[in-house]
Order: C-alpha cells, then sequence, then structure tokens
C-alpha cells in the first residue's frame, strides 16, 4: 500500500474522528429531512393525497438552509483540505 491509503501523506494523518463527527452531523443534518421529502413525496403519489406535497416543500426548502449551514460550519483545517491533522514539523 502507499503511504496514502494508510492515511498519512503529504496532507498529515486523517483525523477518523473528526470525520465521523462531520458524517453524523450531516446525516443528521441534512439526510434526514431529505428522507423525509422522500417520504411524503411517496406517500403523496403512492396514495393520491397531493396536498402531501406541501410538507414535502416545507421540509425541502429547510433542507436547502440545512445545506447552507452545514456547508459554511463543516469542521476543516485552516487550508480547507479535508479531515486531516496538519504534521508538525
Amino acid at each position: 500500500m502507499t503511504e496514502d491509503q494508510h492515511g498519512s501523506g503529504a496532507h498529515g494523518e486523517y483525523d477518523a474522528k473528526l470525520a465521523d463527527k462531520e458524517m453524523y452531523r450531516w446525516m443528521t443534518g441534512f439526510g434526514i429531512p431529505m428522507a423525509l421529502v422522500a417520504f411524503f413525496t411517496s406517500l403523496a403519489f403512492g396514495f393520491g393525497k397531493f396536498w402531501l406535497i406541501g410538507p414535502a416543500v416545507v421540509v425541502l426548502i429547510s433542507s436547502i438552509f440545512a445545506l447552507v449551514y452545514l456547508t459554511l460550519t463543516t469542521d476543516l483545517n485552516e487550508s480547507g483540505d479535508g479531515f486531516y491533522l496538519e504534521p508538525h514539523h
């Protein structure tokens, strides 16, 4: 395996705890609302209750705001190149 596949290299050491924290933050902040959009949309088309598109649209719009918030507050290092701890020289 190369040095990058082991989790270190030019960018530094991969921080798995930080990556896991970010993954769960994104899944709860954006994944769950998008699953709700899919749920309401499938109910609307599946049962012919097209008023259920309303909650889907409301959740979709709030998901866009959640996406912007998550993007602006993502926990990256100063250089912005990912979940890596910078090596100390």
